[in-house]
């Protein structure tokens, strides 16, 4: 699967579409705290139908070293520690500037 097959991120507090950018970027709590990691992207990004998981939700077991029993306990927490769920919380990238052509520059300049 290449990058362009991902989904694009959405807006900040839409509805999260698993692009990925938050965990690629910084490391929440979690991952610092329960996996130690130290730089991103997060460890326990998984990839799967087309889009990003976090895997402290999915597969708890597999990052915490836990029976596998306790996933369907610890993934709802894992999700609501993080929120998912509650909308895109990835800063949005800031507006590229528009050129300003002559004609704009022109009617700015004092004569």
């Amino acid at each position: 699967m290449g990058p362009e097959e991902l989904p694009r991120k959405p807006r900040q507090g839409e509805t999260c579409n698993g692009c990925g950018l938050c965990c690629a970027v910084e490391l929440c709590g979690l991952a610092v705290e329960l996996l130690g990691a130290g730089s991103v992207p997060c460890p326990a990004m998984e990839i799967g139908g087309g889009r990003f998981w976090c895997g402290l939700v999915r597969r708890p077991s597999r990052y915490l070293d836990t029976p596998p029993i306790g996933d369907r306990a610890l993934g709802p927490l894992m999700r609501m520690a993080l929120s998912i769920g509650e909308g895109c919380d990835a800063d949005d990238p800031l507006p590229v500037p528009r050129p300003v052509s002559r004609r704009d520059r022109s009617a700015r300049t004092p004569r």
